[in-house]
């Protein structure tokens, strides 16, 4: 049986009878199926802090815009990266003076996404006050305004006239387009 070969492929079996989930790899290098679950976990997540970001993850209470900027220092280059659509964006100039409650997470990838994108241009647009309330990741803040705008996700963008609701976003805009929301929402 010596010079004829087998049509069977050659079977593995695990070098620690201890550890059935053990791999093998060139015969000296042991790696664990849980240990290479914790390493795709960790590139995963480290993927997540790579976003845009806070230095202060869990900022809360309220804020204008200056004072949120100097507080979080989104570390992001919103302009490089994002155009507006020109035909929506420039339709949203002429529209009348609205206020904007924007609610947001700090430590939400939706808000880290969006929010820096609307700060980028928001002063092109005719908003008259701008009051941003960071909320805790149970999407409350300490004046209980959540309560009063049923907010229920983040980040949520709430416009007012005259102090009446005109129209809310949450999450992300229809199509990934937010100054397209923002036309359909203000026109």
């Amino acid at each position: 049986m010596r010079g004829k070969k087998s049509n069977q492929s050659p079977t593995f079996a695990p070098l620690n009878p201890l550890c059935p989930s053990a791999i093998h790899v060139k015969a000296s290098f042991l790696i664990s199926l849980p240990t290479v679950r914790v390493l795709v976990m960790v590139l995963f997540f480290g993927f997540l802090w790579a976003l845009p970001a806070c230095k202060n993850q869990y900022l809360r209470g309220t804020f204008d815009k200056q004072s949120f900027v100097d507080s979080c220092q989104w570390r992001t280059s919103v302009r490089e990266n994002y155009k507006p659509d020109p035909v929506y964006f420039d339709s949203l100039r002429s529209v009348a003076p609205f206020d904007v409650k924007l609610f947001l997470g700090t430590w939400c990838s939706d808000s880290r996404r969006w929010v820096p994108r609307f700060l980028s241009y928001s002063d092109s647009l005719p908003i008259g006050k701008l009051e941003i309330i960071a909320v805790d990741t149970t999407k409350k803040d300490a004046g209980g305004l959540w309560k009063t705008y049923a907010i229920d996700s983040v980040p949520a963008f709430v416009f007012l006239r005259n102090d009446k609701i005109i129209g809310k976003m949450t999450t992300k805009p229809y199509k990934r387009r937010l100054e397209k929301e923002l036309y359909y929402i203000l026109k």
